[in-house]
């Protein structure tokens, strides 16, 4: 008699993480991509493109579209007393945000629309705040006053913001992490 033993080893969520940017809605009648894309381990530090200079932005987010992403290489312009006290976006308790976070700039289209602007961080724990932000020319940054925030920080692997807004209005979404950690993350926005 043969015995075959099996022998089934459990692999973290996130032994490799692929990120690439998509549209899951078409503007032109084709599916659009920016044509970047790279492979990412949870621990290898691979950076996204670098946020532009005068504005901190990344990239911008827009409806049907999904931005995959690396905080490594980011801007370091926000802290947790930014988004707690400063600017009232939610609580964010002793967690100080100050590591590397990516902004987007995510135009809303207005006419009564909800988009729901989704964060999955397979790899551990990154926060999403929005903040409605018109100045193009300059980083949303500590010291600046911000009228409208939003947070989502239960902790977790992903979290969601819902933005209602009759008027097309534009807004900085920003991908933070409360402890300093440099992790892949998958970025989209979805608008009814």
């Amino acid at each position: 008699m043969t015995r075959h033993l099996l022998l089934l080893i459990p692999l973290s969520a996130c032994d490799a993480f692929s990120v690439n940017r998509e549209s899951t809605q078409s503007t032109t009648g084709s599916t659009s991509a920016s044509g970047t894309s790279w492979t990412s381990d949870c621990d290898d530090g691979v950076s996204s493109p670098a946020p532009d200079g005068t504005s901190c932005i990344t990239e911008s987010l827009a409806c049907g579209e999904t931005i995959s992403g690396h905080l490594s290489g980011g801007s370091q312009s926000l802290s947790g007393d930014d988004y707690g006290s400063d600017w009232a976006c939610g609580s964010v308790g002793t967690d100080t945000y100050t590591g590397t976070e990516r902004m987007f700039s995510f135009e809303h289209p207005g006419g009564s629309t909800t988009a729901v602007i989704s964060l999955d961080s397979p790899c551990g724990d990154l926060d999403l705040f929005t903040a409605h932000w018109e100045d193009e020319g300059d980083c949303l940054r500590s010291g600046v006053a911000i009228g409208e925030c939003d947070s989502s920080t239960a902790g977790g692997s992903s979290d969601q913001i819902d933005i209602w807004n009759s008027e097309a209005r534009r807004y900085v979404v920003v991908v933070d992490t409360p402890g300093g950690d440099e992790l892949p993350f998958t970025l989209s926005a979805d608008c009814d």
